[in-house]
């Protein structure tokens, strides 16, 4: 089976769902490893979230340029682990669960949904419709469930 056939396209728009406003939003992974603190700062001037890791910005190692993203997701999912002597963790990314969407300097929250691993995620409004993402470079943040996010 192509991998097309039953992919459905997240919708993008000019004119996003409203939401409340959140000029930055921060969070870390693990209690006392601020050197993962994330922080996401919206610019109004480009209309872009900038990301920033344990104070710092965060580079692209291929430019030199700070990351920075149109659409920053926050996707809180049940997490297994660590699972072996090296730490690695395992995420639950199929079921449901809650979301956050930042964009335009204002956050809505939202639901995810997932049928399987080979699924297609759909966020979800808290009316149920899909949400209207802004169009550009979409970053979603996978952070356990049960973590606090500051925005």
């Amino acid at each position: 089976i192509d991998w097309q056939e039953h992919f459905v396209p997240w919708s993008f728009t000019q004119d996003p769902t409203e939401g409340v406003q959140a000029g930055s939003v921060s969070f870390g992974f693990w209690e006392g490893f601020d050197d993962f603190k994330v922080v996401w700062q919206y610019d109004q001037a480009s209309g872009v979230y900038q990301r920033q890791n344990g104070g710092s910005p965060a580079k692209d190692l291929n430019n030199d340029r700070q990351i920075t993203a149109k659409v920053v997701i926050i996707e809180f999912l049940n997490e297994k682990g660590p699972i072996d002597e090296l730490k690695h963790l395992l995420y639950t990314t199929s079921g449901t669960g809650k979301a956050l969407v930042f964009q335009n300097g204002q956050v809505i929250e939202a639901t995810w949904s997932k049928k399987n691993r080979t699924a297609r995620t759909v966020f979800s409004a808290k009316t149920g419709t899909a949400v209207n993402f802004s169009p550009g470079k979409v970053w979603i943040e996978v952070i356990p469930t049960g973590n606090s996010v500051d925005y």
